[in-house]
């Protein structure tokens, strides 16, 4: 009797052994809200006017190593605004939570900063929002004038965004970030607040990483907001702040594709299959599932944005579509996006991608020929998106068709 082929030989193990150092974890809500965080409560304007004093004096004079916990503090009782009830807390006065802060951190980040009297009561009320330099060197003198109580808690929260973001990042989106206060609250922000220095952000980021508390208590705050608010039309600062900035945090695949979805009106379904192979294929099903599983469809829908900040809170969930898990499909769909684009301000270089150092340079070439071919088919193959003549005058070759036929040949 012949022999089975030495070919099938181990066809009997199993495809869906994990490779990953750290276990997959299935997502769930109920795990999401019971995730231990820090316990905070919104600050005294009594206590706010010190903390504002405080972060000046830590982000522009004396390093410390407390001031990630200073601005979460401080983040947990920012305000919104609307011209019909001016400014309404966003956030419960009392957050719970698992943790107490630590003695130490507690002690540094409401200690008492001595304030000049400036003996005038007619200015005792502007007390509350605002901090300027006078002075200059180590004679620098702290005092208190308009928009600072509100401005503080709205860049603390801005800050945290270092979550996940480098502090070239922050630096960059400085001035801009200053511009959109002015769109959010109806009026500037207050003199006296540069970006402090790369050795100072980097200070409050590496705090910030070495404590993972820090995150968890800030997205699951900003989670549940988001989930509250979801239909609301006041959300656009939050969003801003936080939503679109922490959103989608380790899941580098999922976002580009939500790009791509938007750029190039493709049906999701289409092109996920048109970019299916065995290298992208675990991200794909993992992006399939959470699709189906955890994005909002309709307003009948069961929708929860919890999902979103999962792998801050945990590293162990939704691996499959983090960067050095997936390279191949993020090089892919970052080629397809510029392709879209046509270059411009919304050129992304893939090879600036951190997690793509894995693929070889005849991979990249053929990915980046095939997201040419997918966005040129696209007509072609989508007989409900487009009429005879867009489908004639818009699909077809491209200059790089006989390159194409070469590597693939």
């Amino acid at each position: 009797m012949a022999g089975k082929k030495i070919e099938n030989r181990y066809a009997s193990m199993p495809d869906d052994i994990s490779t990953s150092v750290i276990p997959d974890k299935k997502f769930v809500d109920s795990e999401f809200l019971a995730a231990k965080t820090y316990k905070l409560t919104a600050a005294s304007d009594i206590d706010m006017d010190n903390m504002v004093i405080l972060l000046k004096n830590w982000l522009y004079s004396t390093k410390s190593d407390y001031t990630a916990y200073l601005i979460l503090k401080m983040a947990a009782s920012i305000k919104k605004y609307s011209r019909g009830r001016g400014y309404e807390m966003v956030f419960p006065t009392s957050v719970e939570g698992e943790y107490d802060m630590s003695n130490d951190i507690l002690q540094a980040i409401s200690q008492r900063m001595e304030v000049p009297d400036s003996g005038n009561a007619e200015t005792s009320e502007q007390t509350e929002e605002d901090i300027l330099f006078s002075g200059s060197g180590q004679s620098e003198v702290l005092t208190i004038g308009t928009g600072d109580s509100v401005f503080a808690p709205f860049l603390a929260a801005f800050l945290l965004k270092m979550i996940i973001k480098s502090a070239d990042n922050v630096t960059a989106s400085w001035n801009p970030m200053k511009a959109r206060f002015k769109n959010f609250f109806n009026k500037s922000a207050p003199e006296g607040w540069p970006s402090p220095s790369k050795a100072i952000l980097e200070d409050i980021r590496a705090t910030l990483s070495a404590d993972p508390i820090i995150g968890r208590t800030w997205c699951k705050m900003i989670a549940v907001y988001e989930h509250s608010e979801v239909d609301h039309t006041e959300t656009g600062m939050m969003r801003y702040l936080a939503f679109l900035q922490l959103g989608y945090a380790g899941m580098h695949a999922l976002k580009l594709l939500l790009q791509v979805k938007q750029v190039g009106k493709y049906q999701m379904g289409w092109l996920m299959g048109e970019m299916a192979y065995p290298e992208t294929i675990p991200a794909l099903d993992e992006i399939h599932m959470i699709g189906t599983k955890f994005e909002k469809h309709d307003k009948n829908t069961r929708y929860t944005p919890y999902f979103k900040y999962a792998r801050i809170i945990s590293p162990e969930y939704f691996q499959k579509v983090q960067t050095k898990n997936c390279p191949a499909l993020v090089y892919l769909l970052v080629s397809i996006l510029n392709e879209v684009q046509g270059g411009g301000e919304g050129y992304q270089n893939p090879e600036n991608i951190v997690g793509i150092s894995s693929l070889g340079a005849n991979l990249k070439e053929k990915l980046r020929l095939a997201a040419v071919h997918i966005v040129e088919s696209a007509p072609l193959k989508n007989d409900a998106l487009y009429s005879g003549t867009m489908k004639k005058f818009l699909g077809g070759s491209s200059s790089s068709s006989q390159k194409e036929e070469e590597l693939f040949s």
